[in-house]
């Protein structure tokens, strides 16, 4: 069977996952019984939608109080992106958007690891995430519901893109339908190339556009 991330995240705790069940969320071994919230709706994402069984892994990554290095309270985990190994995890919040990009860019050498990129905060979303267990070139990580695979360098091309884009319509512009005011600025700017926004909801471009550097972030470092 696969190592999950959920198995990678109790690892780094020092915990496995053991049991006779297959975990409800991501198939890991599991012996915790366990009842799902009547208001959970992502069906489609979890093993097995019958287990009664939760795992160690999903377990302590699910967590509402767990203890962060930094933090003097225990932390909700789902408000966190985490960069997971089976030796440690790493959590960035929202403000740490040049720390995930270059986790996202720079691959751990050390195999397996995970990389789940939360976006709202809101979600659970380490047992969706899938796990790099190999060298090969093309790896994958986790932004919020959606798993991404790429080549280090198209994302980092791509990435640089769009720091072009933003620093003459902002990064919000990126997500967003293109305006004729917004698409002025940029032919004002001698940026010609505006076939991001036919094909801003391809995954790819939606992971870069979450990781490139806002207009704040490139004035801060002088760039612009």
């Amino acid at each position: 069977m696969h190592t999950t991330a959920p198995q990678l995240f109790a690892a780094a705790h020092g915990e496995d996952c053991t049991g006779e069940g297959r975990c409800f969320y991501c198939g890991a071994p599991a012996s915790e019984k366990y009842k799902q919230s009547g208001l959970f709706t992502a069906w489609r994402d979890v093993f097995d939608r019958n287990s009664p069984y939760r795992c160690r892994g999903c377990e302590l990554s699910q967590s509402e109080k767990l203890p962060l290095p930094g933090y003097e309270k225990p932390q909700k985990t789902r408000t966190f992106s985490w960069l997971i190994t089976p030796e440690s995890v790493t959590p960035w919040s929202k403000s740490h958007i040049p720390a995930i990009r270059e986790a996202a860019l720079s691959p751990p050498d050390q195999l397996p690891w995970a990389l789940a990129i939360s976006t709202s905060g809101q979600k659970p979303i380490i047992y969706r995430t899938p796990v790099n267990a190999t060298g090969l070139t093309v790896v994958s990580v986790q932004l919020e519901e959606l798993s991404v695979s790429y080549r280090p360098s198209e994302l980092r091309a791509l990435i640089d893109h769009a720091a072009t884009l933003t620093a003459v319509v902002g990064k919000l512009a990126l997500s967003e339908p293109l305006s004729f005011q917004r698409a002025r600025l940029l032919l004002e700017a001698r940026i010609e190339n505006l076939s991001w926004w036919d094909r801003r909801n391809e995954p790819l471009y939606r992971l870069a556009a979450h990781l490139a550097p806002s207009k704040k972030e490139q004035q801060d470092a002088g760039l612009i």
